[in-house]
């Protein structure tokens, strides 16, 4: 039988090439799949969490919290770690170890590597590098999210599994540990993301700081308004005590002032006189903590617990008779001082420092900078 021919000038060619090569690919790819060669990868489904981060026992919405995922390979790291960090007296340890959950790979490695070069226990640093190998396995993590206005977060786009999901926001806290009275800085709870599924039933209380509030009154018992009140706790640098602020908050045209979210724990509320022109000798309102002393050992600590609400702390400013202190600086033998071009005379201006034998000053030297003399 003779060969039909094919005309290659009418374009049916065309046709013919691309139903040979459609007949031909197909006969490969069930050769290939017949000898293993390729296999169909299923898509994989991620899944997705939302929910409401809400104020402990009344269910008002906490918005501006932020809320993180991890894997709950991750997270049973974090508990051993926690666990780990119970028993260490090392000031700021257990305010740093919850930042390793918002933080990246990268960052979470920066800071165990410097905790790493610190004098700890070996079992404290097994934990550290069993974090630190959790975070290097699982990239991407932590996924973060905010809560809106009515608490509300959402986390998609994630792959099936279990994951633990915290919450945490200034002035909120989570409750404790089992077998210990310290709050956490924040609230978690495990959760299971399923397939081509939303997990949308988390709701993640926080409980909120105590609250602190009064009436700061002038020497003359008039309400102070826009003079600074501040709540201190007392702590120690180089074995001296010193205060340390933990909130600040301006009193009202009523004078009045609220300092609030702040951790349980005892502090001194101290008030800050306005200020006002120098004199050379006159009495002048001075730092007054509550309820009527400028001394602190003097101040009434107020004790609060989550979610207490103090009122009445009222601060009546207290007035001292001040005084100026002048006089000439000059070296320690009396001869005429050098400039630093080697010309006699005086330096521009030298920092005077007073030393009080009342060890409550600002810093560990018991030091304060007065005046600055030209």
């Amino acid at each position: 039988m003779p060969r039909k021919r094919i005309d290659l000038r009418s374009g049916s060619h065309e046709t013919l090439i691309a139903s040979v090569m459609k007949r031909h690919l197909a006969g490969a790819l069930i050769l290939a799949l017949a000898a293993g060669q390729l296999r169909a990868e299923p898509q994989l489904q991620t899944g997705s969490i939302e929910g409401r981060v809400m104020r402990d026992g009344i269910s008002d919405p906490v918005p501006g919290a932020t809320v993180g995922l991890i894997p709950a390979v991750t997270a049973q790291a974090f508990e051993r770690l926690s666990k780990a960090a119970e028993s260490l007296v090392l000031p700021g340890i257990q305010e740093v170890i919850p930042q390793l959950l918002t933080m990246t790979v990268d960052e979470s490695d920066d800071a165990i590597t410097a905790l790493k070069n610190l004098d700890l226990p070996a079992d404290f640093v097994t934990a550290l590098n069993d974090m630190q190998s959790a975070k290097s396995n699982t990239p991407g993590f932590p996924k973060l999210a905010l809560t809106d206005n009515d608490g509300h977060f959402a986390v998609p786009n994630l792959s099936p599994g279990r994951y633990m999901v915290f919450a945490q926001r200034d002035g909120f806290f989570g409750k404790p540990l089992a077998g210990t009275e310290t709050p956490r800085s924040f609230e978690s709870m495990l959760a299971t993301v399923a397939s081509d599924r939303s997990t949308s039933d988390i709701a993640i209380p926080l409980l909120a700081g105590a609250a602190i509030a009064g009436t700061v009154f002038d020497e003359r018992n008039h309400p102070l308004i826009h003079a600074d009140v501040e709540a201190d706790v007392i702590a120690y640098s180089n074995g001296l005590p010193v205060l340390q602020r933990k909130a600040i908050q301006q009193t009202d045209e009523h004078g009045a002032y609220r300092l609030s979210y702040l951790p349980p724990g005892a502090y001194l509320i101290a008030a800050h006189p306005l200020l006002s022109a120098s004199s050379t000798t006159m009495d002048a309102p001075v730092d007054t903590f509550y309820p009527d002393s400028f001394s602190p050992p003097k101040a009434i600590p107020v004790s609060v617990k989550l979610g207490d609400e103090v009122s009445g702390i009222d601060i009546h400013m207290q007035a001292v008779h001040t005084a100026k202190i002048s006089g000439t600086i000059i070296n320690g033998i009396g001869a005429p001082s050098l400039m630093p071009d080697g010309r006699s005379g005086t330096f521009p201006s030298a920092t005077l420092h007073l030393i009080s034998q009342d060890s409550w000053l600002p810093d560990a030297m018991g030091m304060r900078n007065v005046a600055s003399e030209p």
